[in-house]
């Protein structure tokens, strides 16, 4: 089986295009593992369908 590159740094563009949990389950977990790992993510408000940033912001405020 062949493994995925290693993310250290990620850019996450438009997120408030992202309707499913899809990608950021694939990106997010693995970064996870490697120490320092970064992941920017870039956006404007959206809507309501906007389900991965509406997430993560109320997470992020949650933690802070």
């Amino acid at each position: 089986m062949e493994r995925g590159k290693t993310t250290h740094r990620a850019l996450v563009d438009e997120l408030l295009e992202h309707k499913t949990r899809d990608c950021w389950n694939a990106l997010i977990p693995g970064m996870n593992a490697i120490p320092g790992a970064l992941a920017v993510c870039i956006s404007n408000e959206g809507d309501e369908s906007s389900i991965v940033l509406h997430e993560e912001y109320d997470a992020a405020l949650e933690a802070a």
